[in-house]
């Protein structure tokens, strides 16, 4: 025997190395499960004790909570944190300094103070309760006492240079005291931590901005229009796409338009406003729901592909939803088209609510635009009811029964209590209800002829309008109407070759259309000074607040407003704003 050999290996650094690691990973797995500024922090928390500490406390600041970017480094003395996560695995059940949710004072010269001010993590291997700062705070001292807290690590959660809070992690009883070891696994378990907290802080800005913008662009108000009676609930429960609108139109119709884009954040409202401003210009030129929705489709796409892409995937279309409806208070009838947006519920008085059946076209932007137009006459006092997607199937009978109860009541009362009693408790979507009572135009307030095409039909047409306002006792209007009347009739008359059609409309103005079979359309010019012709529709264009033209199966209605005097109003019951 010539000898032995001994060889001994101190494993515990390596031990103490490979669970730090095993921490770490397990912190990737387990923080940031979420976008909630509470949840990430909790979880934090619950992943330090599991290896690390006795007890972990994160604190936030608040701008973090609101979305805001925190001020640069340093912070003000005091420094106000909020608590939002704790988390221990002692025996005996403890509490924090300050519960979750509440705020917690730091100053400097504490170990977390001044960690908050250099931004550089602490190290306290050993405590002691006699120590100058836990002589200035008697709270921090009884706390630490009672839990046997004998070392301490406080690291600043700080992201893109932004700082959002600080963590503390503490070991109590006969525990080791912490070391540089445990210090860097700390400080990587609060970075990670940090920037999962940041993506929190950057979510809640953009869906607080996206909110914003959308309030400004939701009309806080619906117009009073003379064919409708409108209310509305709109419950928004996220930063959506979500919309309305109330359009007036030509020939004293009105537009009833809802929509939905299923997406969240400013991607959203973004998309959301662009379509309602294309559905408000494109209404104003008269087009039916069907070509709308067409034209609608194509805008969308656009958008669409604006959007950011994913690698590979190509752009994101959210589902895109839509539904326009046109009421003519004179005809009584009502056309509309969908994209892939559930149609309006009818309510005719003495029956039980049904749905419109309207064929339903694609969503906007995907797919091949069809979209179908359905026409229905409805009578004075029937009501429509416009919603979105997220409406329960009960609805239906919740809303008639809303109804029921002040029949002839103002619109808006019916369908607040409607809302109430679907969703006693805030939505986790938005819920929105547009409904509007039809009115049907009396008689009295409209005239009609029908004139042969020949050059005679100018002067019966002046006339005519002559005669009748002198009926409705607006005669100031008689000139400058029968300029207009003679300057369409005439142009009329040297487009189309069938007969021509006139009509005076009394609303809250003085509406003149003549339609003909010609698909030309109307255009204003400015003719030089030696012609002699030209200035037709330049003439009507100054003698009127509004005109445009609106196509038909038939051919064309081209139309001119003119406003009413006050005294007119007050005759009518309108009081001029």
């Amino acid at each position: 025997m010539l000898g032995v050999a001994v060889t001994v290996a101190d494993r515990t650094d390596r031990d103490r190395l490979r669970d730090g690691l095993r921490l770490v990973n397990e912190a990737g797995r387990r923080i940031g499960s979420s976008l909630d500024v509470f949840r990430t922090a909790q979880e934090l928390a619950d992943t330090a004790v599991r290896g690390l500490a006795a007890i972990t406390a994160v604190d936030v600041l608040d701008l973090v909570l609101q979305g805001e970017t925190p001020r640069p480094a340093p912070l003000p003395d005091p420094f106000a944190m909020r608590r939002a996560g704790f988390a221990h695995s002692l025996s005996d059940d403890i509490q924090g300094i300050v519960p979750i949710g509440q705020v917690r004072l730091m100053r400097f010269g504490s170990p977390q103070g001044q960690s908050l001010v250099d931004l550089r993590p602490r190290l306290v291997r050993r405590l002691r309760l006699d120590d100058e700062w836990l002589l200035r705070d008697p709270l921090v001292t009884r706390v630490y006492r009672e839990a046997d807290v004998h070392s301490l690590i406080a690291v600043p959660l700080t992201a893109r240079g932004a700082v959002m809070g600080l963590v503390s992690f503490y070991r109590t009883g006969d525990s080791p005291s912490f070391d540089d070891e445990d210090l860097t696994v700390a400080t990587e378990l609060a970075e990670r931590a940090a920037l999962c907290l940041d993506n929190s802080r950057l979510y809640q800005r953009e869906h607080s901005l996206a909110g914003l913008v959308r309030r400004r662009m939701i009309p806080p108000r619906l117009p009073g229009h003379s064919a409708v009676e409108t209310g509305h609930s709109y419950l928004p429960a996220r930063a959506g796409g979500t919309w309305f609108d109330v359009l007036s139109l030509s020939g004293a119709r009105v537009g009833l338009v809802t929509g939905e884009v299923q997406d969240g954040g400013l991607a959203a409202v973004t998309v959301m406003g662009g379509l309602r401003a294309t559905v408000s210009a494109l209404a104003a030129l008269d087009l039916e729901p069907g070509e709308l929705l067409h034209r609608l489709h194509d805008q969308a796409a656009n958008f669409f592909a604006e959007r950011p892409t994913a690698p590979d995937t190509g752009p994101e279309a959210p589902r895109t939803r839509c539904l326009i409806v046109i009421y003519d208070p004179v005809t009584t009838r009502c056309t509309l088209a969908a994209a892939d947006h559930p149609p309006p519920m009818l309510l005719l008085p003495g029956s039980s609510p049904q749905p419109v059946d309207a064929v339903v076209g694609p969503p906007l932007g995907q797919g091949e635009p069809d979209y179908p137009t359905t026409e229905l006459d409805l009578p004075g006092g029937a009501v429509l009811a416009l919603h979105n997607s997220a409406w329960p199937p009960h609805a239906p009978g919740t809303l008639q029964a809303a109804l029921a109860r002040d029949p002839d009541g103002p619109l808006q009362d019916a369908c607040d209590a409607a809302s109430t009693a679907l969703f006693p408790r805030s939505p986790d979507q938005d819920i929105l209800l547009l409904l509007a009572r039809t009115r049907r135009l009396a008689a009295d307030r409209t005239a009609a002829w029908e004139l042969e095409n020949t050059p005679e039909s100018a002067a019966a047409a002046r006339r005519m309008a002559a005669r009748q306002l002198r009926d409705w006792n607006l005669d100031e209007l008689t000139f400058t109407t029968e300029m207009v009347v003679s300057e369409l009739i005439t142009n009329a008359i040297r487009y189309a070759d069938g007969p021509i059609g006139l009509r005076l409309i009394r609303e809250t103005s003085l509406i003149c259309e003549v339609t003909d079979n010609s698909s030309t359309t109307a255009h204003m010019r400015r003719a030089p000074a030696d012609h002699e012709g030209g200035r037709g529709l330049f003439l009507v264009a100054q003698l009127a607040t509004s005109w445009g033209t609106r196509f038909t199966t038939e051919g064309k209605t081209t139309w001119a407003e003119q406003p009413l005097s006050a005294d007119a109003l007050s005759r009518d019951g309108i009081t001029a704003e």
